[in-house]
Order: structure tokens, then sequence, then C-alpha cells
């Protein structure tokens, strides 16, 4: 019996570390975000709307995001939200490893932060091309931030020209957020498509954004 109360009380310690953010951030205010209908909502089922910028390519400046400058966007702009902008094709492909470690120290330090963050891929002219490397990539990511609950996914941003139609970014979605889903059930998945009018992805639990 005393090792299971133990077991118990490091399990609780465990989540407790794990979820505890800086009193009166985002995190902190809202908690673990959803979607129910079409609205953004936080823990207690009220509608949020996020506020922030984009990192823009990360390859272009990497020496622009670290804690200092991150810390007065937060402190300085009142940013609850940041994009971590992937282009595979420029920059990720050429060293998978260092970018896959740079993208996880921004999540942890926005997570320090208690900030939300979202986890973007910009490679999006023809979905369908990337679809393989973005499940391969969004598993790894998943898996190591499963725990944390100010992740956000985007696995893809700006679908445009020819292959950018909707049957095209359908098909990418329909293997994509399953991907995502069978690790981080109940996470945000972010859409993106140039027009979403009377369409329909036959998944739950997205936000679909137009570019």
């Amino acid at each position: 019996m005393k090792t299971v109360r133990l077991i118990y009380l490091v399990v609780v310690l465990v989540q407790m570390q794990l979820y505890a953010q800086p009193v009166g951030s985002p995190v902190a205010e809202n908690g673990k975000l959803s979607v129910v209908g079409n609205k953004l909502v936080n823990q207690c089922g009220n509608p949020v709307q996020l506020k922030g910028m984009g990192s823009h390519g990360l390859m272009w400046f990497p020496k622009c995001y670290n804690e200092s400058s991150i810390k007065a966007l937060v402190d300085d702009w009142g940013m609850d939200v940041f994009e971590i902008k992937i282009n595979y094709g420029l920059y990720y492909a050429k060293d998978t490893a260092k970018a896959r470690a740079y993208v996880n120290n921004l999540v942890e330090l926005f997570t320090k932060l208690g900030v939300y963050v979202i986890i973007q891929n910009v490679e999006g002219a023809s979905p369908l091309e990337w679809v393989d490397i973005v499940k391969n990539e969004f598993t790894y990511f998943c898996r190591k931030h499963k725990d944390k609950i100010n992740v956000i996914y985007e696995p893809i941003n700006e679908p445009h020209g020819e292959g950018g139609s909707w049957a095209n970014c359908k098909a990418f979605a329909e293997q994509a957020i399953p991907t995502i889903r069978a690790i981080v059930p109940d996470a945000v998945i972010i859409m993106g498509y140039k027009q979403i009018a009377n369409k329909k992805i036959s998944h739950i639990r997205i936000v679909i954004m137009t570019n």
C-alpha cells in the first residue's frame, strides 16, 4: 500500500511540474485549449483569441530567437502565441537533427514563459508532395511534446497554386490529422486553406484557417 501511494504521489508531482505555468501567463490563465463548434475555447469553455507573431523562416534569422528576445515579446508586446515556421525544403532537410533541436528549444522557451506555441509546416504549394515528411516529423514532435498543454500543431499553412486545391488539402488532412491524433488525441490542430466556404473535412476538433 505504501508503495502504491508513493508511486501515485510521484505521478501527481510530475504532472504538476509538467502543467505548472508562470502566474498570470496566457497558459496559466486559459489552460488547455480546444475547439467547440466554430470557436477556440479555453479550459473553462470560454472563447479565446490568441495574439502573437510567427518566426518567418527559421533559417534566415536563427540568432533572433533567444530567451531574452522572446521574453521581450511576451512581457513588452503581450504576445500569447508564437508560430514556429518550419521550411522543410529550404532549411530543415539540410540538417534534420539541428533543425529538430532548434524547434524543440523554442518550444521549451515558450513553455517556460507560459505562452502557446504553434509548430507549423509552411511548405504548402503542393501539400501531397510533403505529406510523408510531415507525417514523419509531426510524429516526432508530437511524441516529444505530447505532455505539454500549450502546443498547437499546424501540418499545413500556405496551400497555394494548382497543387493547393481543396481536394489535395483534404487528402493531405485525412492523412496528417490521424497521425497527430494517434499521439495527442485532444490537441488543437490548425489546417490552412485559401477558401473554406461549404467545405468539410471528416475530422472534428480542428481549426481551419484561410490564407
